[in-house]
């Protein structure tokens, strides 16, 4: 007496784990062309962050830094959350002078902590200048040359 054959196991394709069906059934893993916003992944749309070997879009990040200069600085994103901001400004700095706390300033003002806490740290001086396109430029530029010095010697 001979044991009937089994059919072989099936996975959730409907194929067999093994055998020319189950190469032709299950997807075969791709790598992306384009970002999640579309953008395809070209050498010159493709900057590697060399901590982890991961991409990066670099037109999501020109984007991402075009809408952070629509706002522009504090006090421009403040002015649209806080529509009275030029009267309010004042006032929660000659407070913040007087050492009433935080918390009770917040509550008064209904403004955040970390607004308080810059609005602080500028009243005691401790915020560094703005700088200027100029500075901004040169230092990129000392940062590019300094990791190439790096990578040569």
């Amino acid at each position: 007496m001979t044991k009937p054959s089994l059919p072989p196991p099936v996975n959730d394709f409907g194929a067999g784990w093994a055998g020319p069906a189950a190469a032709e059934i299950l997807p075969v893993p791709r790598r992306r062309t384009h970002c999640g916003n579309g953008h395809p992944w070209s050498e010159a749309n493709t900057r590697r962050v060399s901590a982890s070997g991961r991409r990066q879009c670099r037109a999501c990040e020109r984007e991402a830094h075009r809408k952070g200069r629509l706002y522009g600085a504090w006090e421009k994103s403040r002015a649209v959350l806080y529509p009275d901001w030029p009267e309010r400004k004042p006032a929660i700095l000659a407070d913040l002078g007087q050492g009433i706390s935080r918390a009770v300033l917040k509550q008064r003002y209904g403004v955040s902590l970390q607004v308080l806490r810059s609005l602080d740290a500028e009243r005691r001086g401790e915020l560094p200048p703005p700088k200027t396109p100029q500075e901004k430029r040169w230092e990129k530029i000392n940062r590019f040359l300094r990791t190439r010095s790096k990578m040569n010697g």
